[in-house]
């Protein structure tokens, strides 16, 4: 997961779909970005406040919960999916 304020970006992170480059591309860009949390005006956003507890590889359905629709839907959020196949290939 990888969070700008200055770019109003969220990238969701999934497993196994090169998420650790994405987070490194996006952290040149704007190094003052957050990978493992969300800093919001009111408020901070950890594990801890997660259902699963994990915020770096949190679902999307979880940030929208913890985070508000009003929130949620401001960002330009995205995110990569990989080819079940592809990815059942290289763990083997």
């Amino acid at each position: 997961m990888f969070y700008s304020k200055k770019l109003n970006i969220l990238f969701i992170a999934s497993p196994k779909t090169g998420s650790r480059s994405v987070e490194k591309f996006l952290s040149a860009i704007d190094p003052n970005g957050e990978k493992h949390g969300i800093t919001l005006e009111d408020r901070v956003i950890s594990s801890q406040d997660m259902k699963y507890g994990v915020v770096g590889h949190a679902r999307a359905f979880e940030l929208k919960n913890t985070l508000g629709d009003d929130i949620y839907n401001s960002l330009n959020s995205f995110g990569f999916v990989r080819r079940p196949f592809n990815k059942l290939v290289s763990t083997y």
